[in-house]
């Protein structure tokens, strides 16, 4: 019988790669760079979460978003596979993004729409924390954004973030506060979470 090197190998003579049979749906092969690997969930997906209903005032003093994930548009199918069906990416309860894994990192886009505004603010204030608490406390990322437009116009800002520990333990929230005046929210604020890549790999 001739013998047949492996790499000259063709169509029904070729196997799967190795472990495939005991991997699960939606798995990839990842080298751990020592001849070996593991089968992996990929780590990829979205959260896409509508708030309902109008009227959140943000002032001078940092106020909290509150995106109640109540809207017609929010849509969870496209989560990553880690939790996808058990869990999601917004907390619409308390108002924090969850993260899954410690080293996760994410992008997040808030589209918040702003129906009128009062006394004159020119700018808008994010700030990104991780400590749980009911106020800005510890501030991981702040971003001011112009709204001296006439309203009504929406205000979208996109950024990325990394998940440490204090973030994993406590979730990351997004306050939003004013120069000057106030700003009133209309109907269907957004925010958009990307897992883009895991710890884990």
């Amino acid at each position: 019988m001739a013998t047949v090197q492996h790499n000259t190998l063709t169509t029904t003579n070729l196997h799967e790669p190795k472990g495939a049979g005991a991997a699960t749906a939606n798995q990839v092969y990842i080298s751990d760079g020592a001849g070996s690997g593991a089968w992996t969930t990929w780590p990829l997906g979205f959260g896409f979460y509508e708030q309902s209903g109008a009227g959140q005032v943000f002032n001078t003093t940092a106020s909290k978003v509150t995106i109640n994930g109540s809207g017609s548009q929010t849509n969870e199918t496209y989560l990553p596979q880690a939790i996808r069906g058990s869990a999601s990416l917004w907390d619409t309860t308390n108002y924090k993004l969850l993260p899954i894994g410690l080293g996760d990192g994410y992008l997040v886009r808030l589209t918040v729409p702003i129906a009128s505004k009062t006394g004159a603010p020119a700018l808008l204030t994010l700030e990104v924390d991780i400590s749980g608490a009911t106020s800005p406390t510890t501030i991981i990322s702040t971003r001011d954004t112009s709204i001296a437009n006439t309203a009504p116009f929406d205000v979208q800002i996109a950024f990325p973030l990394f998940v440490g520990a204090t973030a994993l333990a406590n979730g990351v929230q997004f306050f939003f506060s004013t120069d000057a005046g106030s700003v009133t929210l209309g109907d269907g604020a957004e925010i958009l979470i990307n897992r883009l890549s895991s710890g884990d790999i």
